[in-house]
């Protein structure tokens, strides 16, 4: 998160307009900040030795092949969306990570994955009018946006 963060950073500092660290640069201190407090308490717990109980030891059980799972989709994602158009990857994108990740109820995952595609859209695309990658969308009568 933090090395997406910094490029993130990094890219829009590089723009020629000042206001485009308006909202990036708070957010990127504060994502530092929370970042750092966490280092800071896990090498206090570290150094103290940590607790041995075994509530603590299930708690802390990672289950790597879900884990693998998310970053791959996750890192999958991010390459096609520009490709691809944002509605139709992060539809598929939802719906793969959430079977991928143990729910079964189609229903679940439909209704779920269609809700966080509208709501993102509305509030970035048209709300705050940020332009949204269109992909393979751009060909679709109606949808193109030659400004995008």
């Amino acid at each position: 998160m933090f090395i997406y963060g910094l490029s993130y950073f990094l890219e829009v500092s590089s723009l020629p307009s000042g206001l485009n660290l308006l909202l990036i640069k708070p957010v990127f201190i504060i994502l530092v900040s929370i970042i750092i407090i966490y280092i800071i308490f896990q090498l206090i717990n570290y150094y103290k030795g940590g607790s041995s109980s075994t509530e603590d030891k299930e708690e802390a059980h990672i289950d790597w092949k879900k884990t693998i799972y998310f970053c791959i989709t996750t890192i999958l994602y991010v390459f096609l969306l520009e490709y691809i158009g944002f509605i139709p990857i992060t539809l598929l994108y939802t719906v793969i990570l959430m079977w991928g990740l143990g729910v079964r109820s189609v229903r679940i995952i439909f209704l779920t994955s269609i809700i966080l595609v509208a709501v993102l859209y509305v509030s970035l695309d048209i709300l705050l009018n940020i332009k949204l990658p269109n992909g393979i969308l751009m060909f679709v009568g109606g949808l193109y946006d030659p400004n995008n």
